[in-house]
């Protein structure tokens, strides 16, 4: 997979953004808000296949998402644009936000507007099946963390 080799933001993360993720979680109050969320950092860990060895590396960060809640207190978070997938998160009342995702986990803090991405499973899932019909190798995405910020619109 040549395309790792370009240290962008995970490959799974990638895929899953790119399949446009939403996330639901159910909200403290009923009032809509929404934020828009934007990358500013990237790091995490790549295989070196010429060393059969992991090492450390930064991405290229390029992910923009929306938070946002609805009449139905459920908050969803969605890559820009595009909305598909849910996953259940918790709200807890000091305006902190937590996601579990497939592969990892979202977390937001309502009142620093700051958010945290993490990313797993390149490390550990090789030899599991991520995604059905798709056995992860050693190497084939690499687990990582982005940060960010977030402003209220």
């Amino acid at each position: 997979m040549e395309f790792l080799n370009d240290f962008k933001w995970p490959t799974v993360v990638s895929i899953m953004l790119a399949m446009a993720l939403t996330v639901s979680i159910k909200a403290d109050d009923t009032d809509t808000e929404r934020y828009l969320c934007i990358a500013e950092q990237a790091t995490g860990f790549k295989f070196d296949k010429s060393t059969n060895r992991w090492r450390s590396t930064d991405f290229q960060v390029e992910h923009k998402f929306i938070i946002s809640s609805d009449d139905s207190d459920l908050y969803t978070i969605h890559e820009f644009r595009t909305k598909i997938l849910t996953f259940p998160c918790e709200v807890y009342k000091n305006g902190f936000l937590t996601c579990r995702i497939s592969g990892g986990q979202v977390r937001f803090n309502k009142k620093t507007m700051r958010f945290i991405h993490t990313m797993v499973n390149g490390y550990v899932g090789a030899g599991l099946e991520i995604i059905e019909g798709f056995i992860m190798t050693e190497g084939a995405d690499t687990p990582g963390i982005q940060i960010g910020t977030c402003s209220k619109f």
